[in-house]
């Protein structure tokens, strides 16, 4: 047996054991209420299917991180506490899809359907598919990447990575020859990335700041100055939680994963409304057939609602 078959067997031993010991164990108890008051306005309304709370597909997967929608209707999921990338199915549920992450924070997916990492721990980005994995950055400037936590990708295979050391906060973009840039420095401990459908526009949430700041791109490959679109602090007391994952709908507005809620957005960061959650999100994405689901993770769970409005594709 290979090394690779054996450390493959051994992770699905380990979350067999999980999945097996929740089984015997009494079935978890239903989700706290959400907070009460959560700001809402008749714009978050129309984007609704219902009004019913966040719904909990899944639990007990320890402690969760990045997530994204695959091309074949699956979820990845970053699990910190072991440091696996998870796999969720709506049929059948969780199993092990890679073991010995590097402490993957961020996830994407590229346009080949090829799943990309943001490894903290191993302070490289990696790009995953059933041959294998390898490291597609790990530095910069000639210098280690100090350790980075979000990934978004455009279509064209536009890389951009959120990276923190020593309390300094930088975005770093990888074009699609595998040149890499500094774009951004003014920023503390940026968490998720995302990018405006026609490219122009950078959003990345600053959880050390508790802000969501947009960078204009252009053509010359440089970024102007950041600029903060909104403050993203709890609406009342007894609330918790800090600025970190977000994603877009197809129309660009924006759905950040933050205090009490996913805290959904215009684009110039005008506040639609908070849709509350029972534990405080981390990240999320758009998935099923139409695009209409958003899902999301929230410390060991995963949560989803539906809406009228697709995602970004």
């Amino acid at each position: 047996m290979t090394g690779r078959a054996i450390a493959t067997l051994g992770l699905t031993i380990v979350l067999s054991a999980l999945l097996c010991a929740q089984q015997q164990s009494p079935p978890p108890p239903p989700p706290t209420p959400p907070p009460e008051g959560a700001p809402i306005t008749p714009a978050l309304s129309r984007l609704l299917a219902s009004h019913d709370e966040p719904v909990r597909v899944a639990t007990g997967l320890g402690s969760l991180a990045g997530i994204v929608w695959t091309k074949v209707g699956t979820l990845f999921v970053a699990e910190v506490t072991q440091s696996i990338i998870i796999e969720w199915s709506p049929t059948s549920g969780p199993h092990p899809l890679r073991g010995s992450s590097g402490g993957a924070l961020g996830l994407a997916l590229d346009s080949a359907g090829r799943v990309l990492a943001a490894e903290r721990t191993t302070r490289r980005v990696t790009r995953s598919d059933p041959n294998g994995t390898m490291t597609i950055l790990d530095r910069v400037g000639g210098a280690p990447l100090g350790g980075p936590i979000g990934v978004a990708i455009t279509p064209d295979n536009t890389l951009y990575v959120s990276d923190v050391d020593a309390g300094r906060g930088r975005i770093i973009r990888v074009d699609p020859a595998g040149v890499a840039t500094v774009l951004a420095t003014d920023l503390v401990q940026p968490t998720g990335l995302a990018v405006s459908a026609n490219g122009s526009t950078l959003f990345v949430s600053d959880s050390a700041r508790a802000e969501l700041r947009a960078y204009a791109l252009n053509q010359k490959e440089s970024v102007a100055p950041g600029r903060r679109l909104a403050a993203i602090t709890p609406w009342k007391s007894g609330v918790s939680g800090r600025p970190a994952g977000l994603t877009l709908d197809k129309d660009g507005r924006i759905y950040l994963a933050g205090p009490g809620g996913i805290w959904v957005m215009d684009q110039n960061g005008g506040r639609l409304g908070v849709i509350a959650t029972s534990e405080t999100p981390t990240a999320c994405t758009f998935g099923d057939s139409d695009g209409k689901t958003l899902y999301l993770t929230a410390q060991g769970s995963i949560y989803k609602v539906r809406l009228k409005v697709s995602g970004q594709r």
